[in-house]
């Protein structure tokens, strides 16, 4: 019962949100302290650590990307790339003590245990998450680009974002009710 509280609080206070929004002036770093408190928050209410991986790996994705091309002068080789890989690293990183939720995987093909083939690996399921989140976010243009091949050349306001959001979203629940 009392996770049904926590559940209908943090629905209530998310609908309010949507009903009554406000201008937002925030920075990046605000916006991910902003999708830390919200993920904490979910955790909270019972959200799995990999969903939550899941939706903070789109976020920090996406934001690491829009943040690579903010600058147009290019200083030193491969500056996006470090620019990108940087910013979703100085994101993910502080939030991952707060969701350190474990599996773990034997593995027994051959050779002694402890060998590499024959051992016990833990698997940190919020880091799987934000890899799944990762690969979706840069795989949406190619699926946003498809939809639009399907639709005769056709597409709607908003669609890059919309196809991210619903992959992000479909991942995110499936991983949830596993």
């Amino acid at each position: 019962m009392r996770a049904l509280t926590k559940l209908s609080l943090f629905a209530g206070i998310s609908f309010t949100a949507i009903l009554y929004p406000a201008v937002a002036l925030a920075h990046c770093p605000l916006c991910t302290a902003g999708a830390g408190l919200v993920a904490v928050g979910a955790y909270w209410v019972g959200a799995k650590a990999i969903t939550i991986g899941v939706l903070l790996g789109t976020f920090a994705t996406a934001m690491s990307i829009w943040l690579a091309r903010l600058i147009k002068r290019q200083f030193i080789p491969h500056q996006k790339i470090i620019i990108a890989v940087s910013s979703w690293v100085f994101t993910l990183v502080p939030l991952r003590m707060l969701f350190s939720d474990y599996v773990s995987w034997y593995v027994s093909w051959f050779g002694n245990y402890g060998s590499i083939f024959n051992r016990t690996y833990t698997l940190n399921l919020f880091w799987v998450g934000a890899a799944v989140g990762t690969i979706l976010t840069v795989m949406a243009p190619a699926a946003s680009r498809y939809l639009t091949k399907l639709r005769s050349g056709q597409h709607f306001s908003f669609q890059g974002l919309t196809v991210n959001l619903i992959l992000a979203a479909f991942a995110a629940l499936i991983v949830q009710l596993l």
